[in-house]
């Protein structure tokens, strides 16, 4: 992330939300676009977390990732990060707790470049997955595909480009997702779909959402989260990813 002045009332964040599927089937959905597959089940307090890896090579001293940022909320949506050393398969405690979590990513690793095995982001004992940071075949992604957002208090988010991806192996294969919002302002608010985005998957299809002459705005303490929401065929792949920028006014 990176941040510049912007028209002197803002602070001005650049945004990625990235949500990946790798097993989408048409008995299962819906399900969120995160690697651990099913529903999100979002909190409902903050929490303390721990990471670990399934690879003793996530370490300090190892060839996978060494150290790992999490970014998130705290009890009352204010933004906090820190940055953990990677203690192989043994769990590394967070100082901080979490109502939230919007990324996770590797920033420093050994030879490899990457992260070498699964790292997973959860409640200790071990509880619920929070997010992970996988590979695809052998190869790390060093981030964590999340399928979800929330707008920290006193921001606002505009987004400016949405990119879908799906794939499949087999023909005729197709699956519908969507972008779905809510907000913790708001008792007992909904989920509500903003868009439903639909179409063959069959190879890789790719789709752009035309925001040319529109955007989506999210105000603070907006959940958002990717869903995979029906699909014809097995061992489908969904990805959404959309951009933008975080601003704060300034008083």
């Amino acid at each position: 992330m990176w941040t510049v002045a912007y028209a002197n009332n803002y602070n001005d964040q650049k945004v990625e939300i990235w949500g990946r599927n790798p097993d989408c089937d048409s008995g299962s959905l819906p399900e969120t676009l995160w690697n651990p597959g099913g529903l999100y089940v979002w909190q409902t307090a903050a929490e303390s977390l721990e990471l670990v890896s399934n690879s003793a090579a996530d370490a300090a001293a190892g060839t996978g990732a060494r150290t790992v940022m999490v970014t998130g909320l705290d009890s009352t949506y204010a933004h906090i990060q820190e940055t953990v050393t990677m203690d192989g398969v043994t769990p590394v405690a967070l100082v901080n707790a979490y109502l939230r979590v919007n990324s996770t990513i590797v920033v420093t690793a050994g030879s490899d470049g990457r992260n070498a095995g699964t790292i997973t982001l959860r409640v200790p004992g071990p509880g619920a997955t929070r997010d992970s940071i996988s590979l695809i075949g052998t190869t790390g992604l060093s981030i964590g595909q999340t399928g979800r957002y929330t707008v920290p208090a006193g921001q606002i988010l505009i987004c400016t480009f949405c990119l879908t991806l799906a794939e499949s192996a087999s023909t005729n294969d197709a699956i519908t997702s969507s972008i779905l919002t809510r907000l913790n302002t708001v008792a007992n608010s909904p989920w509500v779909a903003i868009t439903v985005l639909g179409g063959s998957a069959t190879g890789t299809s790719i789709h752009n959402l035309d925001m040319s002459a529109r955007y989506l705005k999210f105000v603070e303490k907006t959940d958002i989260e990717f869903r995979a929401l029906s699909c014809v065929g097995t061992n489908l792949v969904s990805q959404i990813r959309l951009s933008g920028f975080l601003l704060t006014v300034r008083p």
